[in-house]
């Protein structure tokens, strides 16, 4: 299966930093690598060249991911299989993240650096994670690093005035470690760019600065119990710029967040007991003097999770887990601070024998005391030849109703149903090995109906928006991927593609929003096709990607299909006892003027260029496993 573009090969590199076998604290195999399903990964030497960049770069140059981006450094969502952003769940360190109020997360503010390894499941997974899953899970998951002591520090420069820094110290002596990491960002994002009159203008208003620190923490207590605890703490301060139809903007936007996390396990031969528990607290500061509008948000969320995992044979996983998870919120948009409580019960079962390999899984949840749709789903995979794996799942989703659906005011609408429904998919993927050279082939079919889709629009005799179970969608396409290796002495070469289809229409007609039968929901690309070369020689590593996405529908003209492309160069170097690497991006490689979001332009060509420098001192790994 392809699993990365051009970043692919940079995990064969020599680097400074060595990883201690995995410890899975915070997710078992069950949840994190369902059967049946497509799964995409990245290591931490692969998440390398987006040191600097957020999540959202990472899913839109490494995936079949449509980004919604409002402009560099703005806001990014996700499309995936056509669901729209509040239908994609992330999960850091086994703990949903998304914005109760707003039921999504702004990819943007996830700065790739802070993650030790990420995924990206296409398809559903409430039964796994609960609301919002229905499009797809990304995942990001922090990990304990090598015995002794690293350092290593990177700084970045580039157009319209980027300037980065990230640092990472990673510590470890007996059963004990930790990392603290820490990055600054700021930018001008003062980009020139075409007006649909041809006519040169400079985006203004556009600046942006942000900052973040994050602690980690491992710990074993004699052969049976781990421990983990993690912070996050990031504040970002966005300027606002105008639309393409907008003279100027004064419009900021001022995001803080802190997250923390604890996890305990208990592990003996054939059973697995961990709990964790983790407490949320976000803000969002809105300002623009034009407008006169001035809205501060913010919301806090307490999270409890038990799980068991229950091995009796080789064959055969058992797990279960409860879920509780509290949410208040504010805004002077709510006439009193809502709550929210919600409990689940998880259950999931895997056999695996020859050839085979099933697993089961389901959900209860209630949302505030009222039992929502009971979620099941049942993934497969059947090894029929050695180079030739089937595989698939069929399983039921949904996505209850936000806090700024429920309770807004004015607008907010109570009566809201959640939104629901079955998903499927099918692939095949084979894999055929030389002696020096691998070659992959996989493609995926999927299928997907959501009843009750929540759409906001202006009812007759009201002059203000709410929301209703308005829209039914149907979700269908194909998936098709390839790579091929080639590794010699000290030569490689990797050559990866894709391509994407994907109908994503509204099954009945709909007033307020218009929308007809049939129709392609907006900001959906039917097509999506990439394709990336990647060699390796020696020290130096020169890769390229090229993306081709299609027309999209929007709220009023369409906007058309664009293609972009990236270069990377990287050169590694060592001076005892320093070890680095020299770094360039070329984004946007043939300067082309698109939109992906109407009225948002995005930049032309532009680089960025760095140095990562570090070293470290190793002592006998001790880490108790």
């Amino acid at each position: 299966m392809f699993i990365g573009m051009g970043s692919q090969l940079l995990q064969g590199q020599n680097d400074s930093l060595r990883i201690l076998p995995q410890v899975e604290v915070l997710a078992t195999p069950l949840r994190s690598s369902p059967t049946g399903s497509r799964i995409e990964k990245w290591d931490l030497q692969q998440l390398k060249p987006y040191n600097s960049s957020s999540v959202a770069d990472l899913l839109g140059r490494e995936s079949g991911v449509f980004i919604k981006s409002y402009g560099a450094g703005s806001l990014a969502t996700s499309s995936i299989r056509g669901g729209g952003a509040g239908h994609t769940a992330v999960i850091w360190n086994g703990f949903s993240i998304q914005s109760p109020m707003l039921g999504l997360l702004d990819l943007a503010l996830l700065p790739a650096f802070f993650a030790d390894e990420a995924s990206l499941q296409y398809g559903g997974g409430s039964a796994l994670w609960g609301s919002g899953a229905i499009g797809g899970t990304v995942s990001l998951n922090n990990l304990p690093g090598s015995a002794g002591f690293s350092l290593r520090q990177e700084a970045t420069t580039g157009s319209f005035g980027w300037l980065g820094q990230q640092a990472k110290a990673t510590y470890a002596a007996g059963n004990w470690s930790g990392d603290t990491r820490y990055f600054h960002l700021e930018a001008d994002n003062n980009f020139t760019y075409k007006t649909t009159a041809g006519k040169q203008k400079r985006q203004s208003n556009a600046g942006l600065a942000h900052q973040g620190l994050m602690q980690n923490f491992y710990g074993a207590f004699g052969q049976r119990h781990q421990v983990s605890a993690h912070i996050w703490w990031q504040n970002a301060d966005r300027q606002i710029p105008p639309t393409t139809t907008q003279n100027r903007s004064a419009a900021h936007q001022a995001d803080a967040v802190l997250r923390s996390a604890l996890a305990w396990k208990w592990k003996k031969k054939k059973t697995t007991i961990s709990a964790r528990s983790a407490y949320f607290r976000e803000a969002i500061d809105y300002q623009d003097s034009l407008s006169g509008v001035f809205d501060k948000t913010r919301f806090v969320t307490m999270i409890g999770e038990a799980e068991m995992l229950w091995q009796p044979s080789p064959t055969q996983q058992l797990q279960v887990g409860a879920n509780e998870t509290l949410v208040k919120a504010f805004s002077k948009n709510y006439e009193k601070p809502p709550e929210q409580g919600q409990t689940a019960l998880f259950a999931g079962y895997r056999f695996s024998k020859n050839k085979w390999k099933v697993q089961l899984n389901g959900r209860q949840e209630w949302l505030d005391g009222k039992a929502l749709p009971f979620v099941p789903s049942l993934g497969l995979e059947w090894a029929a030849l050695k180079w030739l794996k089937l595989e698939g799942n069929a399983n039921r989703n949904y996505r209850f109703p936000t806090l700024n659906d429920r309770y807004w005011n004015p607008g907010g609408n109570s009566r809201l149903r959640p939104e629901e429904g079955w998903s499927q998919e099918l692939g095949f993927h084979t894999r055929f090995v030389q002696k020096k050279s691998v070659v992959s082939l996989s493609s995926t079919a999927f299928n997907r109906n959501i009843r009750n889709w929540i759409l906001w629009s202006v009812n007759p005799g009201e002059n203000y928006y709410s929301p209703s179970n308005l829209a039914q969608v149907w979700s269908r396409g194909l998936e098709q991927r390839f790579r091929f290796t080639l590794c010699l002495e000290d030569f490689s070469l990797q050559l990866a593609g894709g391509y994407d289809y994907i109908l994503s229409t509204n099954q009945k007609n709909v007033e307020r929003p218009a929308l007809s039968a049939g129709e392609q929901l907006i900001y959906v690309p039917e097509h999506q096709a990439f394709a990336a070369v990647t060699l390796h020689i020696g020290a130096w590593t020169l890769s390229y990607q090229h993306r081709y996405t299609g027309p999209v529908s929007t709220q009023t003209d369409p906007l058309g299909g664009y293609q972009v492309g990236y270069l990377f160069l990287q050169k590694t170097f060592t001076l005892n006892p320093i070890q680095g690497r020299l770094f360039f991006h070329l984004d946007n490689a043939w300067n082309a003027s698109y939109r992906a979001i109407e009225r948002r332009p995005m930049p032309g060509r532009y680089f960025r260029a760095g140095l990562s420098v570090g070293f470290e001192k190793n002592q006998p790994a001790s880490f108790n496993q």
